[in-house]
């Protein structure tokens, strides 16, 4: 008899640094239920799309930050399955070829990847799974495109499960991005005759969704009559039931995938409040509840750390992981640190709400420590393109960095990079404005690494406040006005740091090591991908 397959379809996957179908955290969570899935042997399979220029290559130019869009082959990782499947955009045919990663390459399930950037097809349908999440104003980055790409992975997931043979008895839309499963799923039991109540009940009983962020980039709205227009499902799904579903004035979406799921979570328990203050009332929405995302330790850690059981253990793997770090730096920009000193880390996606000047608010204050030399900082991410701010934010950083020597910001933002200065600093930094970070992988895998965390009580730090206060924690969990907001956070930062940090890692190193060894404990225990995967399985099986 064969075994239940559960199909889990992503925008984007972590799976190895080779493969550039990431931009940050909703890849890690991706990558991290594909690990666990094959090592518990669970069948579950993923479908993505074939990036063939990912997310954007970070570089220097002559003005500072620059994205280059770089052409890339998979064929050292991916396998050809000879099988296509077809998916209909503004009426047209636009075939996909459907690559295969094998169960156990890079410890992942099985994974499909479509690609459209194929002979097969005319420009308009080529350019659908060239740049994740549509590429940007320079690669012509539109609403349009970004439906259509949709459109590819939503029922493209679906197809190509048909064309492989694959049965699946539950579909989990990893975000919003696959809302076209859902609404394909409708659309084939419409045609069929099934009566509409009747056909959404089918439909739900097939779908998990997971929402990742109450920002508006992960919950995207579209243009309803280009939904209707660029899905080809017009004529079967009137425009009054994608009202029902997404919204009347605009097709949200995250809403429409709540109306189309048996069940929803958000990724952590503070995140579960933000969701249901925004969506809990709102009719016919599907079940929420929290699946607190996971990591995967063997992903992150090295061995030494991953067997640093003792205080000693860890604090000797700490400091051949900060050694190998600053050299690493040394190499990037010439920056010779010192062993001996704090080292701050701040490395994810560079966005407006994750705040990573909020450090040097107080300028003042910071340049003291910096020019006694008892801290040491180094950051990285990447702004979207689009986002000018965010890229003027990190050019204003990296020319401050050239005044500091024990300042560096590191371009080409990548995992690697990412694991190498985990496993170095001392201190990981985390400085979003609540209530906007949902959970944070990098908070769960720094300590796993055995850094240090300090954070605002926001995501995954508002759950750890709970559970002894292994970390430091600052600022505020009450939503203010935005100004206020960070200005006190930044005002608690300095203070925690003065009074909590400093004096523990220059004066009480046993206990800094200490506490760094019970939140490494914690983050393997309760917060890896083996237990967020073993909560995913429990839930396609209606048993959470």
């Amino acid at each position: 008899m064969a075994r239940k397959v559960a199909v889990y379809i992503t925008s984007e996957v972590t799976l190895d640094p080779s493969l550039r179908f990431m931009s940050g955290g909703l890849g890690e969570v991706a990558g991290g239920i594909s690990r666990s899935a094959y090592a518990l042997d669970l069948p579950v399979v993923g479908v993505s799309l074939l990036y063939k220029e990912g997310y954007g290559e970070q570089v220097l130019g002559k003005n500072g930050m620059e994205i280059a869009y770089v052409r890339r082959k998979y064929e050292h990782a991916l396998k050809r399955t000879g099988v296509q499947c077809e998916i209909r955009i503004d009426g047209d045919r636009v075939m996909a070829d459907i690559w295969y990663l094998p169960p156990g390459k890079f410890g992942s399930m099985p994974f499909y990847f479509l690609d459209t950037d194929i002979d097969a097809n005319n420009y308009l349908g080529r350019i659908n799974t060239q740049q994740l999440y549509g590429g940007s104003s320079m690669t012509g980055r539109t609403m349009d495109r970004m439906i259509c790409q949709s459109v590819v992975l939503g029922v493209g997931a679906v197809a190509a499960m048909q064309a492989v043979g694959i049965e699946p008895f539950v579909y989990h839309l990893n975000e919003s991005h696959a809302v076209f499963t859902p609404l394909y799923l409708l659309y084939l039991e419409l045609l069929k005759g099934v009566e509409l109540e009747h056909a959404l009940e089918i439909v739900r009983e097939q779908i998990v969704f997971t929402n990742h962020t109450p920002v508006g980039a992960g919950n995207p709205r579209y243009d309803l009559e280009s939904v209707l227009v660029h899905s080809g499902f017009g004529g079967v799904i009137s425009e009054g039931l994608l009202q029902r579903l997404g919204g009347s004035t605009w097709f949200d979406s995250t809403l429409a995938c709540l109306r189309l799921a048996r069940d929803a979570n958000a990724v952590s328990k503070r995140h579960l409040e933000i969701c249901l203050e925004r969506w809990g009332e709102l009719s016919e929405c599907a079940r929420w509840r929290a699946v607190t995302n996971g990591v995967t330790p063997e992903f992150w850690q090295s061995r030494d750390l991953a067997a640093a059981d003792r205080v000693g253990a860890l604090a000797a793997a700490k400091a051949k992981h900060k050694n190998d770090m600053l050299f690493y730096i040394e190499g990037r920009t010439s920056k010779r640190f010192s062993p001996d000193v704090l080292t701050v880390g701040w490395f994810r996606r560079f966005t407006a709400y994750k705040r990573p000047k909020l450090l040097f608010r107080n300028m003042d204050w910071l340049k003291r420590y910096l020019d006694n030399n008892h801290l040491q900082i180094v950051m990285g991410g990447m702004p979207h393109p689009d986002e000018q701010e965010m890229v003027d934010e990190w050019n204003s950083l990296y020319k401050l960095s050239r005044d500091f020597e024990n300042f560096a910001l590191l371009y080409g933002y990548n995992p690697a990079m990412s694991k190498i200065v985990k496993s170095g600093c001392d201190l990981w930094l985390a400085s979003p404005r609540s209530p906007f970070e949902a959970c944070s992988t990098s908070v769960i895998s720094a300590p796993m690494c055995g850094c240090n965390v300090m954070s605002t009580p926001d995501g995954f730090a508002w759950e750890i406040e709970r559970a002894g206060r292994p970390i430091f924690l600052y600022g505020t969990s009450v939503p203010s006005g935005m100004f206020e907001q960070d200005a006190f956070d930044a005002q608690e930062l300095r203070r925690v740091m003065d009074e909590e940090v400093i004096p523990e890692f220059y004066s009480h190193k046993s206990s800094w090591y200490d506490r760094a060894l019970r939140m490494k404990r914690i983050a393997e225990n309760l917060y890896s991908s083996k237990r967020m995967t073993e909560d995913y399985w429990k839930l396609y099986n209606k048993v959470l």
